[in-house]
């Protein structure tokens, strides 16, 4: 017997000495084609709450059967008999979701209920702004990334807009303001104990002059 959700499918599979599991003599075939389909290869496919029979005959004898059951609908990340994972609602794919999604491997990113692997960029799920890598959620990365037309904060993966302070960027240190890069401070700060310079937010090792911070003016 095999137990499956409403909107999966899976292989049958049946070894008969002397053929082969795709030889055109196997016919397979559903006690009830409303609950639970099958083709010519025995991949089943749930349609609906309920149980049936599916029979497998070979040379018009009955070789096996298999009684399954299907439950609930599926929702969210699964992977189909194609190999590839959808993304379900009430048991159907839904082609119409893009973000992310969830199944236990961790966090992916999900395009027209298909997982996008090429996908490297920003999205968001109800725990927050995650930076994602190849379609997956990276924790591993910390840095800056240019969402938009700004440079956001990303702690281990995940956007901080709370973070106020210097980060490395590939062209140079920039302070960083509630998580946002936005170009416009110029002025002091404060790093690791010292008082340094930025100009249009760009740490500025050039700067030569007055600045003025919330203790007063200095040089």
């Amino acid at each position: 017997s095999v137990s499956i959700k409403k909107g999966e499918g899976a292989y049958l599979e049946v070894f008969v000495r002397g053929l082969k599991r795709n030889s055109q003599f196997f016919a397979w075939e559903s006690s009830n084609d409303a609950i639970v389909s099958v083709d010519e290869y025995g991949l089943i496919t749930a349609k609906a709450e309920g149980n049936a029979r599916i029979t497998c005959r070979a040379n018009d004898k009955v070789y096996a059967t298999c009684t399954v059951t299907v439950n609930g609908a599926i929702d969210g990340l699964k992977k189909f008999a194609d190999g590839k994972w959808h993304f379900y609602k009430n048991g159907v794919v839904d082609i119409t979701y893009t973000g992310m999604a969830k199944n236990e491997y961790g966090w992916w990113y999900e395009r027209n209920g298909e997982l996008d692997r090429t996908y490297t960029g920003i999205a968001q799920n109800e725990y927050g702004t995650w930076y994602m890598k190849n379609g997956g959620l990276d924790r591993t990365y910390s840095g800056m990334y240019q969402y938009g037309n700004i440079l956001v904060c990303i702690d281990k993966g995940k956007y901080d807009p709370s973070y106020t302070g210097i980060l490395k960027g590939e062209d140079g240190c920039w302070y960083v303001k509630n998580g946002t890069l936005e170009r416009t401070y110029t002025g002091m700060y404060v790093y690791n104990g010292k008082w340094l310079y930025a100009t249009e937010s760009k740490f500025d090792n050039t700067y030569t002059g007055m600045a003025k911070n919330e203790y007063g003016w200095w040089y």
